[in-house]
């Protein structure tokens, strides 16, 4: 609930500034993507997964052709492994004979048997983005742009979900108190609706750096869409 009201200040402030101001425009964006995680270990069933961001974004507009992008935002990234064997502790098949024992290695008697599971992790985290933006056209009308840029996002919760074969869940969650950064590059749509509303569509390409995941060298390659409102 906290966040929310952080939030809606930031959102509220941004608003007071851009009724003042004829070169400042606020809205909101929503942002469906697709992750690619990438690990210096190799896992054979390392798995994109489908993601979102949602929040509130400002546009400042340097002249008639740069502006720059920031806000606030919440954002969820995440990756599964597939196929991973079963071993947490005894398992026994339809017939109760043992397959598995962890803690006797010598009951092993049909290991093509040991169900496989599947682990997802979420990552959640407050991102501040700063992008600039080209236009191709300097004139008030319908055009294509450039951005690039970076983004700053406070880490503060990852959950983690493991799933059998016959739908059993098992749930696991950490807080954490880390910070991830992002660069980015797009290419987009520049649409004003009327004098005072804004359209913009805008495919974009990021690398997200993010904290070592067991140990390991973990980041994520992200392509997602961003559609953002405006008005000012």
């Amino acid at each position: 609930m906290k966040k929310i009201f952080i939030i809606a200040a930031v959102f509220s402030s941004f608003l007071s500034r851009g009724i003042c101001q004829s070169n400042i425009y606020v809205g909101i964006n929503a942002v469906p993507s697709l992750t690619f995680p990438q690990s210096a270990q190799s896992f054979i069933h390392l798995n994109e997964e489908v993601n979102y961001s949602l929040g509130f974004d400002v546009l400042l507009f340097l002249n008639t052709q740069f502006f720059l992008k920031s806000g606030i935002n919440y954002t969820q990234k995440s990756f599964s492994l597939s196929g991973i064997p079963d071993t947490r502790g005894t398992l026994v098949n339809d017939e109760g004979v043992v397959i598995y024992d962890i803690n006797n290695p010598s009951a092993f008697l049909n290991i093509s048997r040991i169900r496989m599971l599947e682990i997802t992790e979420r990552f959640y985290s407050i991102t501040v983005p700063v992008i600039l933006n080209c236009k191709f056209s300097e004139e008030a009308r319908e055009t294509f742009f450039v951005s690039g840029g970076f983004e700053a996002a406070y880490l503060y919760n990852i959950k983690g979900y493991i799933s059998t074969e016959e739908n059993e869940k098992d749930t696991w969650n950490a807080k954490m108190n880390d910070w991830t950064a992002s660069i980015t590059a797009g290419f987009g749509w520049y649409q004003p609706l009327s004098e005072r509303f804004l359209l913009i569509i805008n495919p974009k390409y990021s690398y997200d750096f993010y904290p070592d995941w067991n140990r390991e060298t973990f980041n994520f390659h992200t392509l997602s869409l961003s559609i953002e409102c405006y008005f000012h």
